[in-house]
């Protein structure tokens, strides 16, 4: 059964190119304290704090962060001020959809106030920061690449999203990220069937068969067969994707 729901463009994650120079000295999102981890190539010494002045979508905020603790006052339509501990707070801007804070780096800058929703869901998932630390780390092997996925396979759909941002909206702050524009049947993919497929992207013969069945002529059930032969252990996973995507990707993967 030839099935063409699924492009692939979101099957390429093996390739994926994660956020890289334009992404600061690394922070560790749980503590709030500067280090030097992997998550970016350019990017200041270790520090105990950071001052980061940026223009957003609730006015004007002014972030300070010291010994893991961070205040953030913002001023404009629909403005709030927040103070927090442990280095993570966000503001709520004039459109009442929260900003997280970046790491006081331009490239998380951008993405921060550009791309606020998808910034903000990997921030919120630990497994999104630890997948891009891990990525960063692998320089395009693609055994380390494949360890990483398993170990973070909850950060997938999030990373995809926060490099295409990283990559388009904001690659004059992020050079090097690499990303690509996800078209509106891979974004419902990667949001609306997150963890279905999450499942497929790790599994290496769901791809293969994915890729295999998409370059069989239509109604050739030989090759079909074949494909299924061949990548056979990817099959429930593969299923499980289609499944979810006729439920609620119909109308944008058409």
């Amino acid at each position: 059964m030839k099935n063409t729901t699924l492009p692939l463009a979101v099957l390429a994650v093996l390739g994926l190119s994660t956020i890289g120079a334009g992404c600061g000295g690394g922070v560790d999102v749980e503590t709030g304290t500067t280090g030097s981890t992997s998550s970016g190539a350019g990017a200041g010494g270790s520090s105990s704090a950071t001052s980061t002045t940026g223009t957003g979508m609730g006015g004007a905020s002014t972030t300070t962060g010291g010994g893991g603790s961070s205040s953030t006052t913002t001023t404009g339509a629909g403005g709030s001020s927040t103070t927090g501990a442990g280095g993570s707070s966000s503001t709520t801007g004039a459109g009442g959809g929260a900003i997280c804070p970046g790491f006081g780096d331009l490239c998380t800058a951008c993405l921060s106030t550009d791309c606020p929703e998808t910034y903000c869901n990997c921030y919120d998932n630990p497994s999104c920061f630890s997948l891009i630390q891990c990525l960063n780390g692998c320089n395009g092997d693609p055994a380390c690449t494949q360890t990483c996925q398993e170990v973070d396979q909850g950060g997938i759909s999030d990373v995809v999203l926060l490099t295409s941002c990283a990559g388009t909206i904001c690659a004059q702050q992020c050079p090097n990220s690499g990303g690509d524009p996800v078209d509106p049947c891979n974004t419902c993919l990667l949001t609306e069937c997150e963890e279905a497929t999450n499942a497929c992207l790790v599994e290496p013969a769901c791809t293969a068969l994915y890729q295999c069945l998409a370059g069989c002529p239509e109604l050739d059930l030989s090759c079909q067969q074949g494909c299924y032969a061949d990548h056979g252990a990817g099959t429930n996973a593969l299923q499980a994707l289609l499944q979810c995507s006729s439920m609620k990707c119909v109308m944008a993967c058409q």
